[in-house]
């Protein structure tokens, strides 16, 4: 199968719809024709920029980004976003507590904007590690993901 056809397919599901878990996404795309296994659904989802998102109603589904966004430039706080719990820092690194299921999607975001103090992230389910470059305090990193996403001011403990 043709996996330009799948990712098509897959787009065209998100936009038709609401899905809130892979196994949703796997049984429409074979209702279609289309069987794929979990890694490859996963690894099509994150080259097609998916995330979960929570809507105004509290349910959380999978959506496609918007690709006419600049991530840097928008500065608003994503949907994805809502699902960070906490921040903390201690020396260069901060610790960021998501509901499960969101830190993949907020690692990459932080990391899509680039910010030059950031060296990296490392995200599990609910727990991202934010690595910060040696000159970079926490105190420092906190003002910086502040003014970049000021909606994350509540979550700093």
């Amino acid at each position: 199968m043709d996996r330009i056809y799948r990712l098509d397919l897959i787009k065209e599901i998100l936009n038709e719809y609401v899905l809130s878990n892979q196994d949703e996404i796997q049984a429409v795309l074979s209702k279609k024709g289309v069987h794929v296994t979990q890694a490859t659904l996963s690894r099509d989802l994150k080259s097609l920029r998916v995330s979960r998102v929570t809507d105004s109603n509290g349910k959380t589904r999978y959506a496609l980004q918007d690709a006419t966004s600049s991530l840097y430039e928008k500065r608003e706080l994503p949907d994805h976003l809502d699902g960070v719990i906490s921040i903390e820092f201690s020396g260069q690194l901060g610790v960021v507590k998501t509901i499960p299921g969101f830190a993949n999607a907020v690692a990459y975001y932080i990391d899509q904007v680039k910010i030059p103090e950031i060296m990296g992230t490392i995200a599990g389910d609910d727990t991202i590690l934010l690595i910060a470059k040696a000159e970079v305090s926490g105190n420092h990193l906190a003002g910086i993901l502040l003014n970049n996403f000021g909606g994350l001011s509540e979550k700093f403990k």
